[in-house]
């Protein structure tokens, strides 16, 4: 009810702002038409930000290291940093599935080790390039999650425009590797618990 009545409210309070005042005297006739297309474009805003967060597996004491939703999928990959204050325990743990149905966790509580997370960063400042790699394993398969910030390339290197990508790639000895992209909107945080890895840096 409250965000109903502020939807209300929100065309008079728009017109009491100075700059839409401003922007009144110049438009004159083409107040109203620009007035409701302004209104439109912060709705469509506020909707957009709540309709792209994105929950993960963590529970509330955890932090949040990478989540995304999986394109084309209802499965969310998420890398929680533990701090387990009764247990003295302090690690990563990988997490896949469905919201609130995990169906893989890495390492699962009890049997943690050292180095189970293999990191890597990879910056070239000259040519604005970033990738970071958090790989581990899991029997036969190897997991990398993976998110890159990188120019487009299209036939040349555009460098005033970045292409971020993330998602996991799975690799086995008796398949091809598979690559799950995830959604545009994914959180990463991983310079956060740069001590928890076995790190290898790049270039």
């Amino acid at each position: 009810l409250r965000d109903e009545a502020a939807q209300r409210r929100l065309p008079q309070t728009l017109a009491a702002m100075p700059f839409v005042s401003q922007f009144h005297h110049h438009t004159r006739g083409g107040f109203l038409k620009n007035l409701f297309q302004l209104y439109v474009l912060l709705y469509l805003a506020m909707s957009a930000s709540t309709a792209f967060a994105i929950e993960s597996h963590c529970e509330k004491e955890e932090q949040v290291i990478f989540n995304c939703k999986l394109a084309n999928s209802t499965k969310i990959v998420s890398v929680c940093e533990v701090d387990s204050e009764p247990i003295a325990e302090h690690y990563l743990q990988y997490k896949f599935g469905a919201l609130g149905r995990v169906e893989l966790a890495f390492p699962k509580k009890g049997l943690v080790e050292k180095d189970q997370f293999l990191f890597l960063r990879i910056h070239s400042g000259e040519s604005s390039y970033l990738r970071y790699e958090l790989t581990f394993g899991i029997g036969r398969n190897t997991y990398s999650i993976y998110w890159e910030d990188a120019p487009k390339f299209d036939g040349a290197w555009n460098y005033q425009h970045q292409v971020v990508t993330n998602g996991i790639e799975v690799t086995s000895a008796k398949r091809k590797p598979i690559n799950l992209r995830c959604d545009q909107f994914a959180v990463q945080r991983f310079d956060s618990a740069y001590s928890l890895y076995n790190v290898k840096n790049g270039y």
